[in-house]
């Protein structure tokens, strides 16, 4: 039996409004999900926001150590550590206390290094991430220098 004008007309639009839901309407729903689970169930990149947060911090405890250094006018040695803006040593210059405790780990509980001289960045010191493996030298650290200009 042949369709009728009206039934055809019916056919077009149902076709129309599907073209129109998977062209547009589809992405739209399904890029908030995937951008929330992405954070939320860690599917993709788990460690991006610790990733993020690391960097950040790597940064603060750079201003920390410019204060330490202000203060006492010496960095702190590599076996002092960054533990020497925790509690301050016996022969600083000024006991001010400038982290605390959970300010020198990162996001993964692990310790920030913290090398002097710099032999990496080539700088005063060295400060980074182990990343979330803990191991040093993996392509999860995280720098707190430029790669791009430090001496190779």
């Amino acid at each position: 039996m042949p369709a009728s004008s009206q039934q055809k007309e019916i056919r077009r639009m149902i076709i129309g409004f599907t073209l129109v839901f998977l062209v547009f309407a589809f992405p739209l729903f399904l890029f908030p999900i995937v951008y929330v689970g992405e954070f939320v169930f860690g599917f993709g990149d788990e460690s991006h926001p610790k990733t993020e947060y690391a960097s950040t911090e790597i940064h603060y405890l750079k201003f920390k150590i410019f204060t330490y250094k202000m203060h006492n006018r010496v960095l702190p040695t590599t076996e002092q550590g960054l533990s020497a803006l925790v509690q301050a040593p016996e022969d600083a210059r000024s006991k001010r206390k400038l982290a605390d405790a959970y300010e020198i780990q990162d996001p993964w509980g692990h310790p920030y290094r913290y090398q002097r001289p710099g032999l990496k960045s080539g700088g005063d010191y060295d400060l980074w991430s182990a990343g979330y493996d803990g191991l040093d030298g993996t392509k999860d650290d995280i720098l707190g220098w430029d790669e791009e200009l430090a001496p190779q």
